[in-house]
């Protein structure tokens, strides 16, 4: 073999390597840009996310920086954080084996949740298939090549993100009103087991408190301390929604006496309220559970959870206000 011949084949060696790594790197290998992108690069710019699974649907969209669920509900902004987190750690963990497509595909198209995501005015959508306890499938659009996924550093499964369970999705909160906010409260126990009131807002930016049963207000009641209790309003929430998970229970609530209501109404007139109701203990004996309540909210349409602790300073009784302040 000639010298003239071994340089001729080194370099056709060399350049046959070249074209074998480019096609490996290319986009047209079998894990292209186009198969694999489920990351998103920038999450700021999402502007509606829609969730559909079996029959069940969730919007998630943005509006004036806050995000809100079902355009009624502002969303948990936690949640929220920790979902566009996610989207935009997406990896790939391992394409579905060949013999195995066939049947993911299928899965995905019947079991899954299809998921669109509108991001400047480009919608991008997929399917997401997770089957219980097992780890999460994911396939782009039109795309009939089905991966597996990832998101490094999360605990539990890319899959449980996915949900069309309005109560993972909603802030748990009842009240989030400053003082100024509110033009009136009303706290009453038809129960008989307290004596509620009522605040009013008057044409002289003053809250004033009246008892139930009078058109007068209290004279002995400060400025401070009416002040003072309208503070509490400025966060409280509940443990839990369980609308879903309990609809005999929420029916039965609906029908029964609850223990206290309260009520505040915003400078805007808009109404926010809650039915609060005793909760049995588990050794059914009579005696009621101190440390949480049933509480139906939104128009009683929905059921929580409460602890106690997050309402004990709002079910005041009217003689509370005829303390000397603090």
């Amino acid at each position: 073999m000639s010298k003239q011949f071994r340089f001729y084949l080194v370099v056709f060696l060399g350049m046959l390597l070249a074209a074998i790594i480019l096609h490996l790197t290319s986009d047209n290998s079998t894990l292209s840009k186009k198969s694999t992108g489920f990351a998103i690069d920038d999450t700021n710019h999402i502007s509606a996310i829609s969730i559909r699974h079996k029959g069940a649907e969730i919007q998630l969209e943005k509006i004036s920086h806050r995000w809100y669920v079902n355009n009624e509900f502002p969303a948990d902004g936690k949640q929220m954080f920790n979902f566009l987190r996610a989207l935009a750690n997406l990896r790939i963990k391992s394409p579905v084996a060949l013999a195995e497509q066939e049947k993911i595909m299928n899965l995905l198209i019947s079991e899954g949740a299809e998921i669109k995501i509108k991001k400047r005015w480009r919608t991008g959508r997929f399917r997401v298939y997770y089957p219980e306890g097992g780890p999460t499938y994911m396939v782009l659009g039109n795309s009939r090549s089905p991966f597996l996924v990832e998101v490094p550093g999360l605990l539990g499964e890319v899959g449980e993100l996915f949900t069309t369970d309005a109560g993972f999705w909603r802030e748990n909160v009842v009240f989030t009103f400053v003082p100024g906010q509110i033009s009136g409260v009303l706290v009453d126990y038809p129960s008989g087991m307290g004596e509620g009131f009522r605040i009013t807002l008057d044409e002289n930016n003053r809250h004033l408190v009246y008892s139930l049963n009078s058109s007068d207000p209290l004279q002995f009641s400060t400025d401070s301390l009416v002040f003072s209790y309208l503070t509490y309003f400025s966060y409280v929430s509940y443990n839990r929604l369980l609308s879903a998970d309990e609809p005999v229970l929420l029916d039965s609530l609906r029908s029964q006496v609850p223990f206290a209501r309260i009520a505040v109404t915003g400078i805007n007139s808009e109404l926010t309220a809650i039915s609060l109701f005793l909760v049995e203990s588990d050794e059914h004996n009579g005696e009621y559970d101190p440390n949480i309540l049933y509480g139906l909210i939104n128009n009683d349409n929905d059921l929580v959870v409460i602890s106690f602790v997050n309402v004990d300073l709002l079910l005041k009784e009217v003689s509370w206000f005829m303390q000397n302040p603090l």
